[in-house]
């Protein structure tokens, strides 16, 4: 009872200080991939068709969980393994984890170009939690000059 009151008050302790907690799973969607944790770490999309297999240089045949987060530059698995304490007796084994870089699993976003357009004036406001930008677009004009005939 001690053990779960002390885990409730330190969870509670986090969410309020603002820092952001993660909980690791064997499995995690994560823009459309799936994470798959189980005696090894497997990529596959929403299909289920395996997108890639991650470089580590630990090995993950005993990975149990993860937790897949961006790191501002790409995306990273942060993996909980349990290697043997002595390779001479494997079932004598410790928690241990792993950080693998997995950006090369998530497929590249194609943003399309935007259209630029002249705008004269604009006015914003709030509706609710959405802002409102309304604009008068300037119209290129057809024919720019004089013409002689």
């Amino acid at each position: 009872m001690k053990k779960l009151f002390l885990s409730v008050v330190f969870t509670l302790a986090l969410a309020l200080s603002g820092v952001q907690a993660s909980f690791a799973e064997n499995l995690v969607i994560k823009n459309g991939v799936v994470f798959i944790a189980d005696g090894g770490l497997v990529v596959k999309d929403l299909d289920g068709i395996e997108v890639c297999t991650p470089e580590s240089l630990v090995d993950l045949s005993s990975a149990t969980d993860v937790v897949v987060q961006e790191d501002g530059t790409g995306y990273v698995a942060v993996v909980t393994i349990h290697p043997p304490i002595d390779p001479a007796v494997p079932e004598e084994t410790m928690t241990d984890f792993a950080v693998v870089d997995v950006t090369a699993c998530f497929p590249e976003v194609v943003v399309d170009p935007v259209e630029e357009v002249v705008v004269d004036d604009c006015y914003a406001y709030l509706d609710g939690d959405t802002l409102i930008l309304l604009c008068q677009i300037i119209p290129e004009p057809l024919f720019v000059g004089r013409k002689t005939v």
